[in-house]
């Protein structure tokens, strides 16, 4: 590490010096170190440390933190950390060395940006399945550098033991309803579940009235993410290509797809073409059910024959449906698990229990 080597790090830095370049030349290498209370360090992150695994619950649980990393932006204000938290839905664990504390603000190493400066402190960002969206170094100060670890340089920094433990991915839990007509306002106590699923048949007569009060109960509902289509009954929303100011977290799909927690999903409108249903979807949201699966109701088969082709064609792991009040269940045939989630029977009455399916994805984060 020469002299150079410093004085171009200081400059570079994002970091307050109150030398002029002039005054920081004409100083020695040693004075310099001293002067950014800086550590060389020229080993390799040998992995033999141990890490604390710190949950990040709050911004001013975040702040505690800081002086690790004092340019990182999640710092900055509460508004910001929400932001990269991604409004709220991921969340972030700290992983901190038991050298960390060794460590000035600015320290030289070998393998930049990954030396043990690097790997002393960085933070983790999960979504709430505990799949890693991004894993962030101690190093990143400068804007036009993002210095981000891989999913190996996890593994390695943390052990396979601590990785495993600390990421722990939980299968990703679906709580599927249909056909409310109106009376939602009874589904009290709902089981917990990160995707709540609605198959439309929200309304009875389709109304704007009554799709604003179904939207209303809909959003403060406390699941994490919301997804619904429309049903026959969706009068209102039968021609709507979207509705304006709706949460990032609730998903209108009307013949479109989202992808949560790397799960691939797709909405088909009610009576619309079973075309327009793509290939490698993991979980396909419609109201109609597929003819003769789960779809007899008061003695008539309500299925749909073409949409029935096209599931078994492009073979997604579920198909959530209703529709059909009296079909309420499910069917696994061909590794595909079929759905009726209709909450109502054909008299109207509210007896049935909401689904719950639990869906693994892998981590495609790397």
């Amino acid at each position: 590490m020469t002299k150079n080597d410093i004085l171009n790090y200081i400059s570079n830095s994002p970091l307050y010096c109150e030398k002029t370049p002039a005054e920081l030349e004409n100083m020695p290498g040693d004075k310099l170190l001293e002067l950014v209370g800086g550590v060389i360090d020229t080993k390799p992150n040998d992995g033999k440390h141990s890490y604390e695994i710190i949950s990040i619950d709050s911004f001013q649980t975040a702040k505690q933190y800081e002086h690790y990393a004092p340019i990182w932006c999640i710092f900055q204000s509460e508004e910001v950390f929400y932001e990269e938290s991604h409004q709220g839905t991921c969340h972030f664990i700290f992983c901190k060395r038991d050298d960390a504390e060794d460590y000035g603000k600015l320290a030289f190493g070998e393998g930049y940006p990954y030396d043990n400066y690097g790997m002393s402190f960085f933070a983790v960002l999960l979504t709430q399945g505990n799949r890693v969206v991004s894993v962030t170094s101690r190093r990143n100060w400068d804007e036009d550098y993002d210095h981000y670890l891989n999913n190996q340089q996890l593994k390695e920094a943390l052990g396979e033991v601590l990785y495993k433990v600390t990421i722990n991915e939980k299968p990703i839990r679906l709580l599927q309803i249909s056909d409310t007509h109106n009376r939602h306002n009874e589904l009290t106590n709902l089981p917990e579940a990160d995707i709540i699923i609605h198959c439309g048949d929200f309304t009875e007569q389709g109304t704007e009235e009554e799709t604003l009060d179904f939207l209303n109960w809909f959003l403060e509902l406390p699941h994490m993410h919301k997804i619904f289509v429309t049903g026959n009954h969706d009068l209102c929303l039968w021609d709507a290509e979207g509705i304006e100011d709706l949460p990032e977290n609730i998903h209108f799909l009307q013949d479109r797809g989202c992808e949560i927690e790397g799960i691939k999903f797709f909405g088909l409108a009610y009576n619309h073409s079973e075309e327009l249903i793509p290939d490698g979807i993991d979980v396909l949201v419609t109201h109609e059910p597929p003819v003769m699966i789960l779809d007899e109701s008061s003695g008539t088969h309500w299925g749909n024959a073409p949409l029935r082709n096209r599931v078994f064609e492009i073979k997604p792991k579920y198909h959530l449906f209703g529709h059909a009040h009296d079909a309420y269940g499910t069917d696994k045939q061909e590794g595909i698990v079929f759905s009726n989630g209709a909450i109502l029977d054909d008299s109207y009455n509210n007896i049935n229990k909401p689904h719950v399916f639990e869906i693994t994805k892998s981590n495609n984060y790397g």
